[in-house]
C-alpha cells in the first residue's frame, strides 16, 4: 500500500504536473502565444515539422539513461544499490518516466497527423506539454543516472 501511495505522490508532486499546470494556465489567460505557436507549427515550414520528433530524441536518451540507472557500475557494486530500500522507488520512477515519454511520443504523433482537428491554440499547447513532459522526464532521468553513479562511487 506503501509504494502505491509513494507513485501516486510522484506522480501528482512532479516537475511534469508542474509544466502541465503552467501550460494550462497559459491557455486559459495568453492563449494568442499558443496561437501563434500552433500556426506556425500548421504552416509548411519544414523546420517547425522536424520538431515533431523532438519526444523521440528524448525517449531514446531515456532509454540509455535506463540501463545506466539500473545497473550504473559494475556487478560488485551494483549490490549496494540492489540491496538499497530504495532501490524499488528508483525503479518505479524509470518506469513511469519512460511510461510518459512513450505517451509523449504517441501524443505528438497524433498531434501532427491530424493537425485540422485541434484549434491552433490547443495545437501549441499539446506541442509544448509533450516537449515539455518528455524533455524534463528525459533530464531527469540523465540527472539521476549521473547522481547515482557518483553515490556509488563515493560508497564502495
Amino acid at each position: 500500500m506503501h509504494r502505491i501511495i509513494d507513485i501516486f505522490r510522484f506522480i501528482i508532486i512532479s516537475l511534469e504536473a508542474m509544466w502541465v499546470g503552467i501550460i494550462f494556465v497559459i491557455y486559459l489567460y495568453f492563449n494568442e502565444y499558443l496561437q501563434i505557436l500552433g500556426a506556425q507549427l500548421i504552416g509548411n515550414s519544414n523546420l517547425w515539422k522536424t520538431l515533431y520528433l523532438l519526444p523521440i530524441g528524448f525517449l531514446m536518451s531515456s532509454l540509455k539513461s535506463t540501463s545506466g540507472i539500473r545497473s550504473p557500475l559494475d556487478k560488485n557494486e551494483n549490490k549496494i544499490l540492489y540491496e538499497s530500500n530504495v532501490y524499488k522507488k528508483i525503479t518505479d520512477r524509470v518506469i513511469y518516466s519512460l511510461f510518459q515519454n512513450i505517451v509523449c511520443c504517441i501524443g505528438m504523433f497524433a498531434v501532427w497527423m491530424f493537425p485540422a482537428k485541434l484549434s491552433e491554440g490547443a495545437h501549441g499547447a499539446l506541442f509544448l506539454i509533450f516537449v515539455g513532459i518528455s524533455g524534463i522526464s528525459a533530464l531527469t532521468l540523465i540527472l539521476t543516472e549521473q547522481k547515482l553513479k557518483e553515490l556509488l562511487t563515493l560508497h564502495t
